[in-house]
C-alpha cells in the first residue's frame, strides 16, 4: 500500500472537505456489487489523504471472485493486486482521481483488522510492545508465531482488539474517541506500563524496515520523545522458547500458555524425528539392508520406515554411536519387514 502508488497515473491527494463525499460514494458502489466496506479511522487534523484505506470482509466469497468484483467497478480505471490488498485508481467526479485500498478480511479478522489501519501507525507503535514481548500484533490479531528450519506456524491467540489493547494496558474507549493528532497518538501509547524506551530501541529491524520507520512522523515523534537513534547493530534473534517465556510477562492465561507450549512441543518433537530420518536412514543404508529394491519400491519402503519410526521412536533415539544405532536399526527392520519383495 502506501499513498504513491498510482503517482504517475495522475492520483491526487484528497482534500478533507472531499472526504466524507467519496466515503459515502464508494460504501454505495460497492453496495450495488454486493459488498460492504467499512473504512479505517483517521487523525482528525489531518487536511488531506494520499489514499483511502476500506476494509472488505470476504464473508463467504471467494478471494479471486472479490477481486473480480472490484475489477468490474465503474470508477476503477486502474486495478492492482497484491495479496490481500486490492488498490484502486478511483475516478470521482470532475475527473479527480484518488487511490483507494480495498483490504480483503476474512469475517473473524474483522474487527481487528478495522482497528489495526486506523489513526495512521497508531498499531505499529503498539505492535513493537507486542514485538518486544515475542509476539506478533497484526490485522488478524493476536499472534504466536513458532518458526523452526523447517516450520513455520501461525497461532491466533485473540482476535477482540479491546482485549488485545487490555493485555499492555491500554484503555481501548479512548480508541473509540479517536486522536486528533500524533502527539495524542504518543501520549496514548505511554499510557501502557510496557512502553519503555528499550522496547523500541531492539535493533532486530531491517534496514529497509528501520529507513521506512525514520522516514514516517509517528515514528519520528516516538522516538523523538524517548531520545532514541537506530542504530545498524542488530540483535539476534530470539529462539521460540525465549519468545514464549517473553510473552508469559504479559500473557497471564495458563490456557493460552499452554495451547503455545502444547504446540510447540509438537513442532519440536517433529523437527526431532526429521534430525534423525536424516541421520539414521541414508539411503545407502536402506539399499544395503535390501539391495533388490529400487525406484518407487525403494521410495515406499522407505515412507514405511518414517511411520515406523514414529511408532518406535525410541529405538531410533538411542543415545548411542551412530554406528551401533544403524546396526540395531538395520537388526530392527529385517525383523520387522522380513524379505523385501519387489
Amino acid at each position: 500500500m502506501g499513498g504513491r502508488l498510482f503517482a504517475n497515473d495522475g492520483a491526487e491527494r484528497l482534500p478533507r472537505y472531499a472526504l466524507y463525499e467519496l466515503i459515502k460514494i464508494v460504501k454505495e458502489e460497492m453496495s450495488k456489487k454486493g459488498l460492504s466496506v467499512y473504512h479505517s479511522r483517521f487523525l482528525l487534523d489531518k487536511n488531506d489523504f494520499g489514499d483511502l484505506d476500506f476494509i472488505l470482509p470476504l464473508e463467504d466469497r471467494k478471494i479471486e471472485d472479490v477481486k473480480s468484483l472490484i475489477d468490474s467497478l465503474h470508477p476503477a480505471k486502474k486495478v492492482l493486486h497484491n495479496g490481500m490488498v486490492s488498490s484502486v485508481l478511483w475516478e470521482s467526479g470532475g475527473d479527480v482521481l484518488t487511490q483507494i485500498d480495498f483490504i480483503l478480511s476474512e469475517p473473524q479478522n474483522l474487527d481487528a483488522t478495522v482497528v489495526y489501519y486506523s489513526f495512521n501507525d497508531l498499531n505499529g507503535l503498539i505492535g513493537k510492545i507486542f514485538y518486544s514481548h515475542g509476539l506478533k500484533f497484526g490485522h488478524k490479531g493476536l499472534l504466536f508465531n513458532i518458526e523452526t528450519k523447517r516450520t513455520k506456524k501461525e497461532i491466533v491467540l485473540m482476535t477482540d482488539p479491546k482485549k488485545i489493547y487490555e493485555l499492555i494496558g491500554l484503555d481501548f474507549n479512548r480508541w473509540l474517541e479517536g486522536f486528533y493528532t500524533v502527539d495524542e497518538i504518543i501520549e496514548f501509547v505511554k499510557t501502557s506500563p510496557f512502553a519503555k524506551k528499550e522496547v523500541f530501541e531492539i535493533n532486530s529491524l531491517t534496514h529497509r524496515q528501520r529507513t521506512r520507520d525514520q522516514e514516517r512522523s509517528t515514528f519520528q515523534a516516538l522516538y523523538g520523545e524517548f531520545d532514541i537513534t537506530l542504530t545498524d547493530e542488530r540483535v539476534p534473534k530470539k529462539t521460540n522458547r525465549e519468545r514464549l517465556e517473553l510473552c508469559k510477562i504479559i500473557i497471564k492465561d495458563e490456557n493460552i500458555i499452554n495451547h503455545i507450549e502444547s504446540d510447540l512441543k509438537w513442532i519440536e518433537a517433529y523437527e526431532e524425528r526429521i534430525d534423525f530420518y536424516k541421520e539414521v536412514f541414508p539411503v545407502s543404508l536402506i539399499m544395503s539392508i535390501f539391495p533388490e529394491l529400487k525406484g518407487r519400491s525403494l521410495g515406499d519402503m522407505y515412507q514405511k520406515l518414517k511411520r515406523d519410526a514414529y511408532i518406535n521412536f525410541t529405538i531410533y533415539s538411542d543415545k548411542i554411536a551412530l554406528e551401533k544405532k544403524q546396526e540395531l536399526i538395520k537388526e530392527h527392520i529385517q525383523k520387522t519387514y522380513g524379505k523385501a519383495t519387489q
